[in-house]
């Protein structure tokens, strides 16, 4: 319980009106830019410049220091580490679960192909973009609206980090909603932005990872 006292406090971290108005606008750019416009948002400039818009926008949102908002890029406490390791395992697991059952609706459609690019955009971009604003900005933002309501939390977070995701097939609509539920689950008790970080890169890894074919779909 010693590592646990030194956790960056939840509460006072960002103001929530103002967190949530900027949640709002990102949404709308999102849809209205990537969605829209651009088709599947898996560009690395596109996130790489969603990322300097919204640092700063975290900056003016906050009530409390930058040496604050900072301490939740610290890695998990020494009394998460276990804790951090199991939900690791636990999000590749059900990554590759869900990744089977896809491939096996249709053979290779959660599979890509490796390249700097795509490997750059799934594993660092992406994750440190989406756990800034999402766990970061939003999820800090819901706990100062609604204290002591972690479910309430957990599951609008989880809504709208769906809602900034390409919703025409089915596997984002399953996939999404499992990773922000764990990712939410995971902040809130570790209070570490870069362990999210990192089950994050972890879970859109597996989209490298060819997995065996179903036997009827062998033939």
């Amino acid at each position: 319980m010693r590592g646990a006292a030194r956790l960056p406090p939840l509460s006072g971290a960002v103001s929530a009106p103002a967190g949530l108005a900027i949640i709002v606008a990102y949404l709308c750019l999102h849809i209205a830019w990537a969605q829209l416009l651009r088709g599947p948002y898996i560009f690395v400039q596109e996130r790489a410049g969603f990322m300097a818009v919204i640092l700063p926008c975290i900056v003016l949102a906050r009530r409390a220091t930058v040496l604050r908002f900072l301490g939740y890029f610290r890695l998990p406490a020494r009394s998460d580490r276990r804790f951090f390791l199991a939900w690791l395992a636990l999000a590749v697991l059900l990554r590759l679960v869900l990744k089977a059952l896809a491939e096996w609706v249709s053979p290779h459609s959660d599979t890509a192909a490796l390249s700097w690019g795509r490997l750059i955009d799934e594993c660092v971009t992406a994750p440190v973009n989406e756990e800034l604003v999402f766990r970061g900005l939003l999820l800090l933002s819901l706990v100062a609206l609604l204290p002591r309501r972690r479910w309430p939390v957990v599951i609008l977070s989880t809504v709208i980090f769906l809602a900034c995701h390409n919703l025409r097939y089915w596997e984002t609509v399953v996939a999404v909603p499992i990773l922000g539920v764990l990712l939410a689950l995971a902040f809130l008790r570790t209070r570490s932005l870069s362990g999210c970080m990192l089950v994050h890169a972890a879970w859109n890894a597996m989209i490298f990872v060819p997995l065996p074919a179903w036997p009827q779909n062998s033939a």
